[in-house]
C-alpha cells in the first residue's frame, strides 16, 4: 500500500495547524464562462500560501508519476523536520493530446494543493457541484475517440453555448449531450454501411455484367 505520510508527522501537523490558522480564502480571479462567474486558478492558490508556508517551515511539490500503467499527480507536503504528507490523485483526460495531459495536470494541481494545505476555493459548493464530474469528461471523451469530425461539432455547438471546455458542462445536460453523440455516431455509421452496401453492389454487378446478370434499378 502506498505511504500517505511519513512516520512520523507531530512537527508537520503542528506547522499546517499553524498556517491554517492564518490561512485566507483564495481569492477569484478566472472567469468560468458558463455561469458569468469567478473560480480560483492554481496561481491564485499559491498567492494565498506563497508567503505562510516557508514561515512555518513548509513546502509544497507535485509531480507526475505512473502508477499500474497509469498517470497520476503526485503532491507532497514536506516540512523543514523531514516530516511529510503525501496526496495521490489519478489524471483524467478530456483527450489524449498534449493540450489534454496540460489541462488535466493544471486541474489537478490545483485541487490537490488547496487540499492538502486546507485552502478553501470559494467556489466549492456552488458551480462546481453544477459542473460534470471529471470522470463524465472522460466518459464523454471516449465517446468521441475515432470521430474527429463529431468531436469538432460538439465543440463548436458547446462554444456557441459559451462553454469552453468539456469540464463546464452543467450536469443537468450530460445525459442529454451522451445521447445527442450516441445519436450522431449512429447516424454516421448508418451513412458509412450505406456506402459500403452501395460499393459492394457496384462491384457484384460490375463483375457480373458481362453475362447480362446485372439489373440496376
Amino acid at each position: 500500500m502506498l505511504e500517505l505520510h511519513s512516520s512520523e508527522i507531530a512537527d508537520i501537523a503542528q506547522a499546517l495547524s499553524k498556517v491554517q490558522q492564518v490561512l485566507d480564502r483564495a481569492s477569484k480571479k478566472s472567469a468560468n464562462p458558463h455561469f458569468k462567474s469567478k473560480y480560483a486558478k492554481l496561481e491564485d492558490i499559491w498567492d494565498a500560501l506563497r508567503d505562510i508556508l516557508p514561515e512555518h517551515g513548509l513546502s509544497v511539490t507535485q509531480i507526475m508519476s505512473p502508477i499500474d500503467g497509469k498517470d497520476y499527480l503526485i503532491t507532497m507536503l514536506l516540512h523543514s523536520s523531514g516530516q511529510w504528507l503525501k496526496s495521490i490523485a489519478p489524471l483524467m483526460l478530456e483527450k489524449v493530446t498534449s493540450q489534454g495531459l496540460g489541462s488535466a495536470i493544471s486541474y489537478q494541481r490545483r485541487y490537490s494543493l488547496a487540499a492538502i494545505t486546507g485552502v478553501c476555493q470559494e467556489d466549492d459548493d456552488g458551480n462546481a457541484a453544477s459542473l460534470i464530474s471529471r470522470k463524465q469528461v472522460v466518459q464523454v471523451a471516449d465517446l468521441l475517440k475515432g470521430h474527429a469530425d463529431i468531436y469538432n461539432l460538439i465543440i463548436r455547438q458547446l462554444n456557441d453555448r459559451n462553454i469552453a471546455t468539456f469540464d463546464l458542462i452543467p450536469i443537468n445536460d450530460f445525459e442529454k449531450l451522451v445521447a445527442h453523440i450516441h445519436n450522431l455516431i449512429n447516424k454516421k455509421m448508418e451513412k458509412l454501411q450505406k456506402e459500403i452496401d452501395a460499393s459492394l453492389d457496384a462491384k457484384v454487378c460490375e463483375e457480373t455484367s458481362l453475362n447480362g446478370e446485372c439489373n440496376e434499378d
